[in-house]
């Protein structure tokens, strides 16, 4: 019941099918929409877990970012982004 009442909570948010743009560096991450524009370093990241076809980055225990290696504009930066990612998590893991 909770997993469908998020579900339909973010169907009715500004945020479902927003257009985001996110740029990784060794300080942290910059994320820009037309909503919002944030800048958060990797301390505020708790943890990431790699999947095959992208990663889940936790921030705390309420929000998660689904990054997809295909929604990258040149697929070969996945592997460097996953070491960037793994790299400045220490508590990154694998599925």
């Amino acid at each position: 019941f909770a997993i469908r009442r998020a579900k339909l909570a973010f169907l009715s948010s500004p945020y479902c099918d927003l257009r985001q743009s996110m740029r990784f560096g060794l300080a942290g991450v910059e994320s820009n929409s037309e909503l919002e524009f944030s800048q958060a370093s990797w301390q505020a990241f708790t943890q990431a877990v790699f999947f095959d076809d992208g990663f889940l980055l936790f921030r705390g225990g309420n929000l998660v970012h689904w990054l997809s290696y295909s929604s990258l504009e040149n697929l070969e930066d996945a592997q460097r982004l996953r070491e960037l990612v793994s790299s400045s998590l220490p508590t990154s893991h694998t599925m």
